[in-house]
């Protein structure tokens, strides 16, 4: 027995080591991915277009197309199929905000499909058909295939049919926050107090100077009685002055969520509905720190209610005595002004499950 003990001992004192570069190395391997590879993107489609790039993410596809100077076409019909799942929605854009027709340069096809059926990391092939009519009044049909791997991406980027607002902040300009989503809910900025042109969260995000608003009409499926999630990352600044500063409310305050404290105290993000001055709170928050926050509202003929969430967690429910009022969104809200950063806002026509924040939270904290 001693002598296996002392053998035993000699191995491990003479071949330890490299057995622990062994472990090392492999563990190395592992995380660079050699033995999963990432698999590239691939597209083609018919001459003479050509098709210059394509991405899966999480809930439909997107193909950018280069449409040649000999093409200004108006689209009759497109049709896109992700792993031969027909999409739900698809959205043909030239090379002009809300141009839907084809035309010289690039061009954007988008499925905006069911966020369960494209999976992060997991392996899609798409196909999309569309017919157009040429300047001789006669149908086309252009055919693209493509596959490759679903990549990973914020919330804002992942391409969910229940999304019915979107603002990434990355294309705004001095007037407009550029929506991302199927629905085209884009956001008025004011003529001062705003500007979506600063380094957010991610890239670009929006700075509230404590004046201005990111105002949304009613409409485009945007109804705040129905179902509906809400979710931005936030940065207060340290406050001037005691004030109440709300990131969103509705133009005649129901919902708002606005900062609760004034300078010097603690502050809690509330969600506040009026009439009946319902209140979910977080716990303090800091200044000049990003937070990543949700409300949910829901309603259902025994009760209506309403959650948050800040990074990822839960923080607080409510049951609430009337729904809100159906009048549009104001980012930054015009009675309690917001003093800071947002970035990556986003509006749903659903609830968002508690796996599904988590998971938005993870993918971009």
């Amino acid at each position: 027995m001693q002598k296996r003990g002392q053998a035993a001992t000699e191995f491990l004192t003479t071949y330890g080591w490299a057995i622990i570069i062994l472990i090392m190395v492999t563990a190395a391997i592992l995380s660079l991915g050699v033995f999963s590879p990432k698999a590239p993107n691939e597209c083609k489609t018919d001459t003479p277009f050509n098709c210059k790039d394509a991405v899966f993410r999480e809930g439909g596809f997107q193909v950018n197309l280069q449409v040649p100077n000999l093409l200004d076409a108006k689209v009759d019909q497109a049709n896109v199929k992700i792993n031969n799942l027909p999409c739900t929605n698809v959205k043909v854009m030239g090379n002009a905000i809300n141009d839907f027709n084809l035309k010289e340069g690039e061009n954007k096809i988008t499925c905006y499909g069911d966020v369960n059926k494209v999976k992060e990391n997991s392996l899609a092939k798409a196909e999309v058909g569309l017919i157009y009519k040429s300047e001789s009044n006669l149908d086309h049909k252009i055919k693209i295939q493509a596959s490759g791997q679903v990549e990973k991406g914020s919330y804002a980027d992942n391409f969910d049919s229940s999304k019915i607002l979107s603002y990434s902040y990355n294309n705004a300009n001095s007037s407009t926050a550029i929506d991302n989503s199927y629905y085209t809910n884009d956001g008025i900025l004011s003529i001062n107090g705003v500007n979506c042109n600063i380094a957010g969260r991610l890239n670009n995000g929006c700075n509230f100077d404590g004046t201005g608003t990111i105002t949304k009409n009613p409409g485009n499926n945007l109804i705040l009685q129905n179902p509906h999630s809400f979710a931005t990352w936030f940065s207060y600044k340290d406050f001037a002055e005691e004030t109440w500063g709300a990131l969103v409310g509705a133009p005649l305050g129901s919902p708002r969520v606005y900062i609760n404290g004034n300078r010097g105290f603690n502050r809690n993000l509330c969600l506040q509905w009026t009439p009946g001055y319902e209140n979910i709170c977080t716990n303090n928050l800091d200044d000049n720190r990003w937070y990543f926050f949700v409300y949910t509202y829901d309603m259902n003929e025994d009760a209506i209610n309403a959650k948050i969430y800040i990074d990822g967690q839960l923080q607080g429910q409510t049951h609430l005595n009337q729904p809100p009022q159906n009048n549009g969104i104001i980012l930054g809200f015009s009675q309690w002004y917001f003093k800071g950063i947002m970035d990556e806002t986003t509006f749903y026509n659903r609830i968002l499950t508690p796996q599904e924040i988590k998971r938005y939270y993870d993918n971009t904290k």
